[in-house]
């Protein structure tokens, strides 16, 4: 297409400076020819570039590596393309879970008094996020709105384009096919969702959409590696009584010993994400970023 485009500046101007008036050969000084056949190939480089410049330019527009809204700048994104601010968005989720993990080894908590361990994780997530530029005080609210009974709900009753319509239905209908002895096509499928994702027209979409399906990958692996650390943390062998706490993800663990199912906490944090992102888009690119953040994290 450049190609094109600047071939046909070049006819257009080879067309109009054939028609001038041409100076006699014997009057034209030494060099003459050479110095016009210059700058038309130099014009011509010019139009090309010129060409290529503005293809980059709204090219730049669409696509994963579009660079991100200004408003990401409180959380020290600027600059960076949607597919950095996505895979980053989705990354916390995990980092968030282990620094709540490690807090909890370190602090000697009594989990069976559980206000007290609610406000101690409000205040770990507190800990973790301010210093991102996610205030969780304001943006608590949003969280809250993700950790609904309504989960499954969030998928189709949303207000978002077609395209992204079809990709939380796609990823529901993912995630409940999955499989742990077939994970290698649950991601190979989760690869095309997040390509779609990215390439939502909307931004807000592209983070309401593109985080939670990022997450439906990293939240399944963290878990099955990390589930059992945070087991370890909320039961105790010698309990007898019977109760129930909530940790991170919206986890509800017995204080007994007991079997959880890792696929369904990556499928809580995959909706809460949803939800969250829905929630904050009242407040822009920013809102959704951070609301699909805390939603599929805690």
């Amino acid at each position: 297409m450049l190609v094109t485009l600047a071939n046909s500046f070049g006819a257009a101007f080879g067309q109009a400076s054939a028609r001038p008036y041409h100076m006699p050969r014997a009057s034209r000084k030494p060099g003459f020819e050479k110095s016009r056949q210059e700058k038309f190939y130099e014009m011509k480089k010019i139009l090309f570039v010129l060409g290529l410049f503005v293809y980059l330019l709204g090219n730049g527009q669409s696509g994963p590596n579009r660079i991100c809204n200004s408003e990401l700048t409180k959380y020290g994104l600027q600059g960076k393309t949607i597919s950095e601010v996505v895979e980053y968005g989705a990354k916390l989720h995990n980092d968030y879970q282990d620094y709540v993990l490690n807090q909890f080894y370190l602090s000697n908590l009594d989990f069976s008094d559980t206000s007290n361990l609610r406000q101690q994780i409000l205040q770990k997530t507190n800990d973790f996020f301010s210093p991102k530029g996610i205030d969780t005080q304001l943006d608590m609210s949003i969280a809250k709105v993700a950790n609904s009974n309504q989960r499954d709900q969030v998928y189709v009753e949303n207000n978002y384009s077609a395209e992204a319509k079809n990709i939380l239905i796609r990823l529901k209908d993912l995630m409940k096919s999955y499989d742990p002895n077939n994970e290698a096509t649950y991601f190979q499928n989760l690869d095309n969702l997040k390509n779609l994702a990215l390439n939502l027209n909307d931004e807000k979409e592209v983070y309401a959409i593109g985080i939670p399906v990022f997450v439906a990958e990293n939240s399944i692996k963290y878990w099955k590696q990390k589930g059992q650390n945070w087991l370890n943390i909320f039961t105790k062998e010698e309990a007898t009584e019977v109760g129930i706490v909530r940790g991170p993800s919206n986890l509800m663990l017995s204080k007994k010993k007991c079997d959880v199912n890792f696929w369904q906490l990556g499928g809580a944090d995959v909706t809460g994400g949803i939800s969250g992102g829905m929630a904050g888009t009242v407040l822009g690119a920013a809102g959704v970023f951070a609301g699909a953040i805390l939603g599929s994290s805690s």
